[in-house]
């Protein structure tokens, strides 16, 4: 993106909205990284701790790619509170406290969980790679699409260990 497009950007409405949310996942991410060992920690089927370990390095690349965007946009992440990450990983913490420890039902809900973040991810890196795209920051967009197919194939990683084998542990554990 050339200077003058920058420039010409910066007096746009669009432009501030997708400054703020680039700014919103940027935190978003930061706080998920600091959040994660836990559910990973929590996690007792094998292959489930393995893609919280790989996850938890797709994390780092994330937050790298959301400061290329800054870099790339010249300009420095604000500082902000991300309640709506906020609420997703309170919400987490909350069902691993309702669950029974090492149980494949924690697993279970951890899963439910864990992809409720993950949607969240999915409808913010999509939109926002319309955004860049609109805006005529294809570098950006395509730096927001590699985040966005990350968290698609993610969410399908997860859902396909919860099919094949969480899930039936946990239906046919009993209650203590």
């Amino acid at each position: 993106m050339n200077e003058e497009k920058i420039s010409a950007l910066s007096d746009s409405q669009l432009c501030d909205f997708f400054v703020d949310q680039v700014n919103e996942i940027f935190h978003a991410e930061k706080r998920i990284f600091i959040a994660w060992p836990r559910f990973e920690n929590e996690a007792q089927v094998p292959s489930l701790k393995e893609s919280f370990e790989e996850y938890y390095q797709q994390l780092q690349k994330q937050i790298i790619r959301l400061e290329g965007i800054f870099t790339i946009l010249d300009i420095k992440p604000d500082e902000r509170n991300p309640e709506a990450i906020e609420g997703l990983l309170r919400e987490t913490d909350a069902i691993i406290d309702k669950t029974t420890e090492g149980s494949h039902t924690r697993d279970a809900a951890i899963v439910v969980a864990v992809q409720k973040i993950g949607h969240y991810k999915i409808a913010t890196y999509g939109s926002l790679q319309q955004l860049a795209s609109t805006l005529g920051m294809e570098d950006i967009s395509n730096l927001l699409g590699q985040s966005l197919q990350e968290e698609k194939n993610s969410d399908l990683l997860l859902s396909g260990i919860a099919d094949k084998k969480i899930n039936w542990l946990a239906e046919i554990e009993t209650k203590e």
